[in-house]
């Protein structure tokens, strides 16, 4: 019978499914939310000498094959009586802490994307061009998350993070359909 297990890596500490200091390990990833995060809840939590903005890698799997699942920094760390509570956010954060003003001329949404990722330095994996605007403002009414967002609807595209953190700007395209059977796969 397959385990659930994690191995979660904070700056130079590691934890796993074997240590049993974790109580709880809650990842949020999804396409469209603007940022990814994953909560850990430790207990004691003291002997973790964590700093805020250290790196944070998470991978969950089963038993011993795991997949790298959560790159991103430790944003908070709450410790309480008997517990620690560690919060921590996806690479996209830097375009959510973000605000400018610019205006672009003649610019295809995928330039304006990679601009935007290079001033707040995030990598971009892959950015499709998509629609060219004659002009497009960006005003810090809206953070730069926010902007990528708008011009990923105004094209008709997806916009996520990997698990290593990069930005990927790109129309969705369907590979494999999946064929479910009531009272086989659905109940």
């Amino acid at each position: 019978m397959l385990r659930p297990s994690y191995a979660v890596e904070i700056g130079s500490k590691m934890l796993t499914s074997h240590t049993q200091d974790v109580v709880r390990l809650e990842a949020t990833l999804s396409i469209g939310l603007p940022i990814d995060a994953v909560e850990l809840l430790l207990v004691g939590g003291r002997q973790l000498l964590s700093k805020v903005d250290e790196p944070v890698t998470v991978s969950l799997g089963y038993d011993d094959a795991l997949v790298k699942t959560f790159t991103g920094w430790l944003d908070s760390i709450e410790h309480g009586v008997t517990e620690a509570r560690l919060v921590a956010f996806g690479r996209s954060r830097n375009l959510l802490y973000r605000r400018a003003n610019r205006v672009y001329i003649n610019q295809s949404a995928g330039g304006i994307v990679r601009s935007l990722a290079d001033e707040a330095t995030v990598d971009v994996k892959e950015c499709e061009e998509g629609a060219v605007f004659p002009m497009y403002v960006i005003d810090d009414r809206l953070n730069m998350y926010e902007h990528v967002l708008d011009l990923a609807d105004r094209c008709n595209f997806d916009v996520f993070m990997t698990p290593e953190g990069q930005l990927v700007f790109k129309p969705y395209t369907p590979t494999d359909p999946h064929t479910f059977s009531f009272g086989d796969d659905i109940v």
